[in-house]
């Protein structure tokens, strides 16, 4: 890889971070969000399938959303059924197409696997 382009590469991805505030995290929690999952945007960690579900349920705007999604470097692999079953509970399709077009190799089955539309 030429050495331009990972430099460039490097401050998009430090760049994401910074489009993240802690005033939109805040805002995320005024939306009525778990206090664990507050914490864990405050913390900057990755989130599940049941997080990105409960910040849609509590109708946090999916661009907030997105930002969250790159700053933490969230990426979960969607199947059809999984992009499926998330717009079923209330996920953007905006979103679904973000975690779409950023997967990396883990299995979203295995992050969403825990969590059924009975445990609500």
């Amino acid at each position: 890889m030429k050495p331009t382009l990972l430099i460039c590469l490097l401050a998009v991805s430090l760049a994401g971070c910074s489009s993240f505030s802690s005033t939109q995290a805040a805002r995320c929690h005024d939306c009525g969000i778990s206090d664990s999952l507050y914490a864990k945007m405050q913390s900057r960690q990755k989130l599940t399938g049941p997080d990105i579900v409960e910040l849609s349920q509590h109708q946090v705007h999916s661009s907030e959303i997105m930002a969250y999604l790159a700053c933490s470097n969230t990426q979960i692999p969607l199947s059809d059924e999984d992009a499926r079953q998330l717009a079923r509970e209330s996920v953007k399709g905006d979103v679904i197409t973000y975690l779409r077009e950023n997967p990396n190799s883990s299995s979203f089955l295995s992050v969403f696997s825990s969590w059924s539309l009975n445990d609500k």
